[in-house]
């Protein structure tokens, strides 16, 4: 059961892997809300179908609410930011700025939602994200909007749209 669990992760990591250089090709002739609201709107079909085929209950009021901002950053902000992204820097920079998404979203659940991770786990996510944080300068490329939009955005959707722990943002 393990091993399984292993593949789906790794099969997991391995299709968001190819995320940015996959967006990057598409908003080279896309506008970059079609491609992000298009990848949410490609996911959220077999979504829809796998609840409805296992017969799933609807929400209550109180997850409607918080969903509301999950979709927020989630489903909107992280996947257009990145089509943004991806028309100033390389895939492999942007790359970087997701490699310490983890990191990020460790600390908004420690800020936001009182969450104690141990030293352990601040120690190796602080060296993971050192090993890969200096690897690649950032190199913008000529913008081809009128709307700027830091390469970083994507990090802040994902983090701040991450439904991290029991969040006091939410919940009144």
């Amino acid at each position: 059961a393990s091993r399984k669990g292993l593949l789906f992760g790794l099969s997991g990591v391995m299709a968001f892997g190819l995320t940015l250089p996959a967006t990057r090709l598409a908003v080279a002739s896309l506008d970059p809300v079609f491609v992000g609201l298009g990848r949410a709107a490609v996911a959220a079909f077999p979504a829809a179908l796998l609840l409805f085929l296992t017969r799933q209950r609807l929400p209550t009021r109180d997850q409607w609410k918080r969903l509301g901002i999950v979709v927020l950053g989630v489903i909107i902000g992280f996947p257009i930011s990145i089509g943004w992204a991806m028309q100033r820097v390389d895939a492999s920079h942007g790359g970087v700025v997701l490699g310490l998404l983890p990191l990020a979203t460790a600390c908004a659940a420690f800020l936001r939602a009182g969450e104690t991770p141990s030293r352990r786990f601040w120690l190796c996510s602080l060296a993971g994200s050192a090993t890969v944080s200096p690897t690649q300068p950032a190199k913008l490329s000529k913008p081809r909007s009128v709307i700027p939009t830091p390469p970083a955005w994507p990090s802040y959707t994902k983090t701040v749209g991450s439904p991290v722990g029991k969040c006091r943002l939410v919940e009144r």
